[in-house]
């Protein structure tokens, strides 16, 4: 899974293997946090979690 901020916003990437989502989508900060506390929650891929958590405070800094 790749993941990128700009402007605010966290762009998912390869995400297959840890969504199941085969196509990039983006979304805001509260969400990429909402899905990494499902991850969690679930106890799946935690380096994805992670990552999102990650992203979800660069967008807010930068």
């Amino acid at each position: 899974m790749i993941v990128g901020t700009q402007a605010g916003m966290i762009t998912v990437r390869d995400a297959h293997t840890e969504l199941g989502v085969r196509e990039p989508f983006t979304v805001s900060r509260a969400q990429a946090r909402i899905i990494a506390s499902c991850l969690d929650h679930k106890g799946l891929h935690p380096l994805a979690a992670a990552d999102l958590r990650r992203a979800a405070e660069e967008a807010e800094i930068g």
